[in-house]
């Protein structure tokens, strides 16, 4: 499908969106990178997901628990841990590259415990050695988002060439297809759809994702109805909440636990970091890059959940 994406209005930053290689798919979301443009500061509430790597291309780059003190300047290349707590960005003059790391590569790649790198920044070079700084010299120099794809492409199937199987994976995978499937709802759930025994559920979740299995679930029900919100308004919460949610005020709580904001804050943001991934998500879709993406909900996501989740049985 393609077409011709209407004026809109302009916005002080630009996204792009790139696909890891297919064998990489199993380990990494994506890539992407944000050009904040101008001389004024381009700041965002980051939605919490799981860990990446971040790779200051140029500009400056702060981040910050607090929107009125995003003060800390970014590293130049960084493992950035799955977020516990809220986190601001903000941008001037430059761009960021990102990679979206799954739980599947946190031991095999980087050799870290998610639950111990929550909320941290470690250099890339603390983990993999100072070709990391040669990485990102290489993405400072090249000519464009595409090629810069090819090269973080290449950089990380030389890692995973390197390093033996964790023999932990195929279990990962079935915990990442369980928590995505709206019906798993409870860790026996979990321990039913995977076949895990919940005291190995524990040990794998806190190691690969950084959560005990029911605070996994939590955070997996709280982002899956937050995604589905975006661009709704408060009228309408109720028919797009999750059925787990006993009422509004229980969504409100978790929105304060995971965003630390109520919803009518969040919504009220202004995102345009958010809009701009929007509109090269939209032009993918009508374009080269449709297979990818899909409509869920009445939103727009990027598909890379690796495998089909598997089906729950009800209780």
């Amino acid at each position: 499908m393609h077409g011709k994406l209407p004026a809109e209005e302009t916005l002080p930053c630009t996204f792009e969106v790139g696909l890891a290689a297919p064998d990489l798919q199993p380990y990494f979301l994506g890539f992407w990178e944000a050009t904040a443009i101008g001389d004024e500061p381009v700041k965002e509430l980051l939605f919490p997901e799981w860990s990446n790597l971040r790779i200051t291309l140029s500009g400056e780059w702060h981040i910050g628990r607090l929107e009125s003190d995003i003060s800390t300047p970014t590293l130049g290349i960084a493992l950035q841990g799955v977020a516990k707590t809220p986190q601001w960005t903000s941008g001037k003059g430059g761009a960021v590259f990102s990679v979206g790391i799954l739980p599947t590569a946190a031991k095999r790649f980087f050799g870290v415990n998610a639950e111990k790198v929550a909320d941290k920044t470690i250099p890339l070079a603390d983990l993999v050695g100072g070709r990391a700084n040669m990485f990102r010299a290489d993405l400072q120099t090249a000519p464009d988002f595409q090629s810069r794809v090819e090269i973080t492409n290449a950089f990380l199937l030389g890692l995973l060439e390197e390093t033996p199987p964790d023999p932990n994976h195929d279990a990962l995978i079935s915990i990442l297809q369980s928590i995505n499937h709206p019906d798993c709802t409870t860790v026996a759930d979990m321990v039913d759809a995977t076949g895990i025994s919940q005291p190995g559920m524990a040990r794998l979740t806190r190691a690969s994702f950084g959560f005990t299995p029911k605070v996994l679930l939590q955070r997996q029900r709280f982002l899956r109805m937050a995604r589905s919100m975006h661009g709704l308004t408060p009228s309408n919460w109720r028919d797009f909440m999750d059925p787990q949610y006993v009422d509004q005020s229980h969504m409100i709580r978790d929105f304060k636990r995971f965003i630390g904001l109520s919803p009518t804050r969040y919504f009220a943001l202004k995102r345009p970091f958010v809009q701009a991934a929007r509109r090269q998500i939209i032009a993918k879709m009508m374009g080269e890059g449709a297979d990818h993406f899909r409509m869920e909900e009445g939103r727009l996501q990027y598909v890379n959940v690796p495998g089909a989740p598997p089906k729950v049985d009800d209780a």
